[in-house]
């Protein structure tokens, strides 16, 4: 933006006289800012608490963590990687001891849980069709 361009561009009380802005916002002049200045952050390190401090205190008063439980079962984050064709998702909620035994079958077996579920599920309806 040249020279020129910054004389001709609009203030925000460009159609009244400066006498007039004064009057309507109670002799403030509005576009003087030199006395405005952002207020810097002390910190006083007397008033600054230690994670340790903290910790404490909230033991004390049987206040709860939020940080995630570790998960007892290691084969759980394990990868496995298997080209069977199956291309559909099913997620579904249960208890850590049954997600254990899962996994532990799983990986006794060496089969992908998918299979294992085919192979549960057949055995099921088998079971039902005796009853």
């Amino acid at each position: 933006m040249n020279e020129n361009q910054r004389s001709e561009r609009v203030g925000l009380f460009s159609n009244l006289e400066d006498n007039q802005d004064q009057d309507r916002l109670g002799g403030i002049d509005v576009m003087d800012l030199n006395d405005f200045s952002v207020k810097k952050r002390r910190r006083d390190p007397e008033n600054t608490f230690k994670k340790e401090v903290i910790n404490k205190i909230a033991e004390e008063n049987n206040f709860p963590s939020r940080e995630a439980k570790v998960q007892s079962v290691s084969s759980i984050g394990s990868q496995r990687r298997y080209r069977t064709g199956r291309s559909y998702q099913l997620n579904i909620k249960a208890t850590l001891e049954t997600v254990e035994k899962f996994y532990r079958i799983a990986d006794m077996e060496n089969i992908p849980l998918g299979k294992l579920l085919e192979q549960s599920l057949n055995a099921y309806e088998n079971q039902m069709k005796k009853i």
